[in-house]
Order: structure tokens, then C-alpha cells, then sequence
């Protein structure tokens, strides 16, 4: 988790005062967006957004020699940012 949130505290954010920013903006290079959701979070009656964004290193898929449940297992972090 370390790792992840030094990548996250070096990207550069983009401003959301105008509220034209996009998910994807806020995911860093080597990330993605994984889900998201969008609602009035804090009764403010504006919309507000929680992004989880997920690490895409393909080797951090590991192969699952257990038998039991997915072929793979992904094993990269994931973090989540409210933005409201």
C-alpha cells in the first residue's frame, strides 16, 4: 500500500472547481479505473463521486496452485478517492 499511495501523492491532480474533470484524470499512469459510484454523500444536495482506481501491473496476477476458486488471483492494490 505504500507503494501505491507514493504513485497517488506524485501524480499531478486535476482541479474539479469547474466540475469538467473526468474519472480517468485522477488515475495516475500504470493505473485504471475499476468502479465507481456517484451520489449526494454528505446531504450538501451536490452530487458527489467515490472512484476506486486499481493498479494494472500484469505481474502482479498470480496463478492460484490451490485449486479452489479463480484461476488467478490480483494481487494489484486498489485505492479509493472521494471527490465531493
Amino acid at each position: 500500500m505504500l507503494i501505491a499511495s507514493a504513485a497517488l501523492a506524485s501524480a499531478a491532480v486535476p482541479s474539479i472547481g469547474d466540475n469538467t474533470w473526468r474519472d480517468i484524470d485522477f488515475a495516475p499512469c500504470g493505473w485504471k479505473l475499476y468502479d465507481k459510484a456517484v451520489g449526494d454523500l454528505d446531504g450538501d444536495g451536490r452530487m458527489d463521486s467515490v472512484l476506486i482506481f486499481q493498479e494494472n501491473d500484469p505481474a502482479k496476477m498470480m496463478g492460484n496452485t490451490g485449486g479452489l476458486g479463480m484461476e488467478y488471483y490480483d494481487a494489484n492494490s486498489r485505492v479509493v478517492i472521494v471527490a465531493s
